[in-house]
């Protein structure tokens, strides 16, 4: 009884950690495509 208890909350942590990642990952790269978009406008209009 008790490692099926453990076991579901090392999994529940492991998924918790994978949405974390996934969520700095989008928002990073969100940031990097506002930047080259942003610097390919300047680029360009300058």
């Amino acid at each position: 009884m008790k490692d099926e208890i453990r076991e579901k909350i090392q999994k529940n942590s492991k998924a918790t950690y994978q949405e974390i990642f996934g969520k700095l990952l989008v928002s990073i790269s969100i940031i990097i495509i506002l930047l080259i978009v942003s610097a390919i406008f300047g680029f360009i209009f300058s």
